[in-house]
């Protein structure tokens, strides 16, 4: 091995000694040279490709065959009668834009019952303060449930036709009013 193989490039001068650090800048006119000379070779190459596309697009229209004179240009193609739905993206727009002029505004949904419809987050609103709505009273006991009645049996409850009806010691009494005495035995709200 050599003892020259690294030789010390050349002295450093007194200002970048004194500095601590090279002073000397880095050539600017290279590199905007370079980068001059990559925009002009970059147009170039797109205009040899846009002169070649053109040319291709000439020959393939020059060579390609006529088109049938039964195709009209521009014109749309309708299916033959009985159309059934000639414009089905514009009926879908119409539909949407009735479904959500439904859904946020106000409007009777039946004006003999007094029912209105109303913007959804109002409804939601109103659910939040008032809560949901609930009937009065205790649900029936599905069928099978019936006091000793097994899965799958039919307990008193069960009607025909496969329709549920609450037992007779399970139907709603009216709570006794204050004029009424208090009825005795088994049976009432107590």
């Amino acid at each position: 091995m050599s003892v020259d193989a690294h030789k010390p490039g050349p002295p450093a001068s007194k200002e970048a000694l004194a500095a601590g650090h090279e002073i000397s800048e880095v050539q600017s006119k290279p590199i905007l040279a370079f980068l001059i000379l990559l925009t002009v070779f970059s147009a170039f190459c797109f205009g040899i490709i846009v002169i070649y596309f053109r040319f291709l697009a000439a020959d393939a229209a020059k060579h390609s065959p006529r088109p049938s004179p039964l195709i009209t240009q521009g014109a749309v193609r309708v299916p033959p009668e009985p159309r059934l739905q000639v414009d089905a993206w514009g009926d879908w727009d119409s539909y949407r834009a009735d479904q959500d002029r439904q859904l946020g505004n106000y409007a009777w949904a039946n004006k003999d019952s007094l029912t209105v419809r109303m913007p959804i987050e109002r409804a939601m609103e109103l659910v939040l303060q008032r809560g949901l709505p609930h009937r009065a009273g205790s649900m029936p006991m599905p069928t099978g449930t019936a006091p000793g009645a097994g899965v799958g049996e039919t307990g008193p409850g069960h009607e025909p036709g496969g329709r549920m009806a609450p037992h007779d010691d399970l139907r709603m009494k009216p709570p006794p009013s204050q004029t009424e005495p208090a009825p005795t035995g088994a049976g009432g709200h107590q």
